[in-house]
């Protein structure tokens, strides 16, 4: 079979119309909306990157038309480990070195909350605390495991900020903070795979939604496999998403939903649909 030498067209189905065109353009790289007509080495780099990507509950499928007999271009990927600067924590675990936040999404998440309290309920490193109380605001730093929890209280006190940390679930914590506290989720998510597996608010965050009450507003930081329509009633729910630098594979950058949920309270209103 031969490699394809005119330009190919290229279809997309599967992308989540909640999340726009703007991020479409940004993963993709290209100004139009598909479909597109492509030179055939360009082609093979977009199917290479975005076919199969798990993205806002959707699965993208891109599709080459090639004339019988061809087949697009071998993609050969850069597997040199590019992280983008993102490792702004000077003490890091594995997983702290996929997940952390860049320092500039830390710090847009942060701008959600008016304080004077954030509870974050899965610490980790405590990036997404220490952006947090850069703001001024009181922060509760719950984490399960006691060895994140240290790299958590070795970070505030490298970066000259101060944390309450707290060693434990936050699902059997949060009964006991302070009402009318905000609230951030970023819950570990496993690891780079976990950007492919399908995830909902259930198997990601596991927090019963009765269990949210006094807590606003809410933000949740999750991988773009999460289902936006698993997310919990009673508030009205808006998100972002947010394209990070590649992977060590070279082939797909972190991409993160930031999700902001603020309680929905007006008498005879209902909430807004997500979008």
């Amino acid at each position: 079979m031969q490699e394809a030498t005119e330009p190919v067209r290229l279809d997309l189905a599967g992308w989540p119309a909640a999340l726009g065109p703007e991020l479409l353009a940004a993963l993709s790289g290209q100004d139009t909306s598909p479909p597109w007509t492509l030179p055939p080495a360009r082609a093979a780099e977009l199917v290479a990157a975005l076919d199969g990507m798990r993205l806002a509950g959707s699965r993208l499928e891109l599709h080459p038309q090639l004339p019988p007999g061809t087949r697009l271009p071998r993609v050969h990927l850069d597997r040199s480990r590019r992280d983008g600067g993102r490792a702004w924590l000077p003490f890091l675990d594995e997983e702290g070195r996929y997940s952390l936040s860049s320092r500039e999404l830390a710090a847009e998440q942060a701008a959600h909350f008016p304080g004077p309290t954030v509870v974050d309920a899965f610490c980790g490193c405590g990036g997404d605390s220490i952006a947090l109380a850069r703001r001024g605001l009181r922060v509760l730093a719950i984490e399960l495991d006691p060895a994140r929890l240290a790299l958590a209280r070795r970070n505030a006190a490298a970066l000259g900020v101060e944390l309450d940390l707290r060693q434990g679930d936050a699902r059997a914590l949060l009964p006991t903070l302070p009402a009318g506290s905000g609230l951030f989720l970023d819950p570990p998510w496993g690891g780079p795979g976990a950007q492919e597996r399908p995830c909902d608010w259930g198997t990601l965050v596991g927090i019963a939604p009765e269990q949210l009450a006094g807590f606003d507003p809410l933000v949740l930081k999750a991988p773009r496999s999460f289902d936006l329509s698993s997310l919990p009633p009673g508030r009205s729910w808006t998100w972002m998403a947010h394209l990070g630098p590649p992977e060590a594979s070279g082939r797909r950058g972190v991409l993160a939903l930031s999700i902001v949920g603020r309680c929905f309270q007006r008498r005879g209103s209902a909430a807004p649909q997500p979008g």
